[in-house]
């Protein structure tokens, strides 16, 4: 069930936020950007009149002294583990609403803030700045991430920035130190992933269509109105299209398996993910399939490796 709940005081009126639920039960938005603008400073608080699960009511303060206001960041992901928030990839946006994709650049490698307003950088070498990754926190290893899209600077004269699969994996312990844990896995960006709770393996599936050392041209067409993966056939990758491939990929050995496909399994990209830790499964919402935007629910059990499709088993909504 979806409950209305009134807000009062002045939240962000901004684009590509970032959320992170905290600890003193308050959720904090900070960073992204106003339309056609570029990348802000600034953090959020929205306090509950209740717990999250049951509030009827939240209010909207500005807490910019808060750590978490201190990135000038859009589109990163954010993921609270103990006293930490760790702020995954991103880009930092500059002015101008129709600036072309290769301006955008990615945000600086991963950092941890802490509880309070000390930030604290994430230990070298570290991973590089990337969107779309497979990530997750697993047991006694800590925050681990896995391809995605990064991107190819240029050089003095040249004009473009290209973007590229990456087909390596990192984990960072609860002290900010990162191990590699694989260098050449399938390039993978914007599917389905989680961390399996009983084996520790990251498990990615699905996302875009994509081949090693071919740049991805245009990846911003994934959030345009409209978008017909069929119609999109200029990028150097060839179409714009998506995958039904899976993987284990084990974080403790850094082994990859590639898991039989399922012919039943969905064809989808840019989905909403989370993991069913009690169920041990992957549950995704939404995205595009291999034609437009859908409201598609599927279920990945990671201990069979089955995928279902739930919206079968609900009416249409």
């Amino acid at each position: 069930d979806v409950d209305v709940v009134s807000a009062s005081g002045t939240g962000p009126a901004r684009q590509g936020v970032m959320c992170a639920l905290l600890a003193d039960g308050g959720l904090r938005v900070f960073g992204g950007h106003k339309p056609a603008g570029p990348s802000e400073v600034g953090a959020w608080k929205a306090s509950f009149g209740g717990t999250p699960e049951s509030a009827t009511s939240l209010t909207w303060s500005d807490d910019s002294g808060h750590g978490l206001g201190s990135f000038e960041r859009s589109g990163g992901g954010a993921q609270q583990t103990k006293d930490r928030v760790v702020i995954l990839g991103g880009f930092r946006r500059g002015g101008g609403g129709s600036e072309p994709w290769h301006r955008r650049w990615p945000g600086t490698p991963l950092q941890l803030p802490a509880a309070g307003t000390q930030v604290v950088a994430l230990g070298a070498p570290s991973p590089r700045p990337r969107i779309g990754a497979a990530s997750g926190f697993a047991e006694g290893i800590g925050l681990c991430v896995a391809g995605g899209l990064g991107f190819d600077l240029p050089d003095e004269g040249q004009s473009k920035a290209r973007t590229m699969p990456l087909t390596d994996a990192w984990c960072a312990d609860e002290t900010g130190a990162w191990q590699q844990v694989a260098t050449d896995l399938p390039p993978y960006a914007f599917g389905i992933h989680g961390v399996d709770p009983e084996t520790n393996d990251l498990v990615f599936a699905s996302g875009l269509k994509l081949f090693k050392d071919k740049e991805v041209n245009k990846p911003e067409r994934l959030w345009r109105a409209g978008l017909d993966f069929r119609k999109s056939k200029r990028t150097t990758a060839g179409l714009l299209d998506v995958t039904d491939a899976v993987y284990r990929l084990g974080l403790v050995n850094g082994k990859l398996t590639a898991m039989s496909k399922n012919k039943s399994g969905p064809l989808l990209a840019a989905s909403g993910v989370v993991v069913d830790k009690i169920r041990r499964r992957i549950l995704a919402f939404g995205g595009f399939d291999t034609s437009q935007p859908t409201d598609a629910l599927w279920a990945l059990d990671m201990d069979t490796m089955a995928w279902q499709d739930l919206a079968k088993n609900y009416p249409a909504s």
